[in-house]
């Protein structure tokens, strides 16, 4: 596994004593979350979960077309792993005021089956799947 451009980097132990990686590839404000786990003497990339794709409108009316999703907590209890997080889009114009944050949207996901393979909302309903 080549990793080039690597932000926010954080590990965590699983259940079963694996250690896992999640970080951002890319920029601020265009990025993608990405986890991977070593076992066994290998790095392995379990998948992006968390995307720059698709387009946020502000409450001023400003569009931005890419983002990153900013991990503020990854972590288990038990065999099930809790994720929270921002968003921050990469155009400017969808502050609200001027020296804002383009922060917005608190994020919570879990997985019952270490991160990668479903992750559900906070109404327990299956939000992405890698």
């Amino acid at each position: 596994m080549t990793l080039r451009v690597v932000t926010y980097p954080q590990f965590v132990i699983t259940p079963e004593n694996r250690l896992q990686f999640v970080y951002r590839s890319g920029i601020s404000g265009n990025g993608a979350t990405q986890l991977a786990e070593y076992d066994g003497g290998v790095w392995s990339n379990v998948g992006s979960w968390a995307s720059a794709s698709g387009v946020y409108t502000s409450t001023n009316g400003a569009q931005s077309s890419a983002r990153n999703l900013y991990i503020h907590g990854f972590t288990y209890d038990s065999n099930h792993l809790h994720v929270s997080g921002t968003w921050r889009e990469q155009n400017g114009a969808v502050m609200c005021s001027s020296g804002g944050l383009t922060n917005h949207d608190t994020v919570y996901v879990s997985s019952d089956d270490r991160g990668g393979y479903p992750f559900l909302s906070h109404f327990s309903s299956q939000i992405c799947h890698l």
